[in-house]
């Protein structure tokens, strides 16, 4: 008993610690830009959330798929197996990435009309989804990695790495705002340097060896692409 328990502690509440952390530098974020650019920014950064979430929850399509296949693969002793689920985990989601931060960055404004940005909000949408949009990719590897690692034995890795990203993105915010006055420039920047902190955390778990996944080459295989995608 005491060893299950500890074993939910080890990964509860490193996760609870890591989503007040999440949350908190996302209501800090609304804050710093509605006080340092001005409602009409709050405005247009509600705006470009539709294609916020549509990023984010692919990125969860194949995260959580992947994980999935891991982890049955793990708990029978498949490891070789394991890492190549791994392996196809992490190529849909560069793939996604590189799609989403293309579209992003080459068809912003056709992007931010589409969300329905008018003239009032249209300059400001398009810049902050453009600096999104730079970003993209080390946020959606960051995602896949916390779920991954967290899964491979290392939940405490993951938190620190959020509240390292959380701690960093609140600074950037307001530096960049405030100071530097960069405006939903300066927000989008800071947000993405700290995905990419939080990335670089995550990715000493791999180099460390801590536990059976290990970044390597692996053979293509189309069927469990699909498993994948669809699980």
């Amino acid at each position: 008993m005491r060893s299950r328990s500890a074993a939910v502690i080890k990964y509860t509440v490193p996760t609870i610690l890591g989503s007040i952390c999440f949350f908190l530098f996302t209501i800090v974020d609304g804050i710093f830009v509605g006080h340092g650019v001005g409602t009409d920014a709050l405005g247009a950064v509600n705006i470009v959330m539709p294609f916020v979430m549509v990023v984010n929850a692919l990125f969860m399509l194949s995260s959580i798929g992947g994980v999935t296949i891991v982890a049955v693969r793990i708990g029978r002793g498949d490891i070789k197996g394991a890492n190549q689920a791994f392996m196809h985990a992490l190529l849909c989601i560069s793939f996604i990435s590189f799609a989403l931060s293309a579209i992003g960055l080459g068809m912003t404004d056709k992007v931010s009309r589409l969300l329905g940005a008018n003239a009032t909000y249209h300059e400001m949408v398009m810049e902050y989804l453009f600096w999104y949009s730079v970003f993209i990719i080390p946020s959606g590897l960051s995602t896949a990695f916390q779920a991954f690692c967290r899964n491979d034995g290392s939940p405490v890795i993951v938190s620190t790495a959020v509240i390292a990203g959380s701690v960093l993105n609140i600074f950037g915010d307001w530096l960049m705002v405030f100071p530097l006055q960069m405006g939903l420039k300066g927000a989008a920047i800071a947000t993405g340097v700290s995905q990419t902190v939080t990335l670089l955390v995550l990715l000493t778990h791999f180099f460390q060896k801590k536990g059976q996944l290990r970044i390597r080459r692996f053979t293509l295989e189309g069927k469990l692409l699909r498993k994948i995608m669809l699980r």
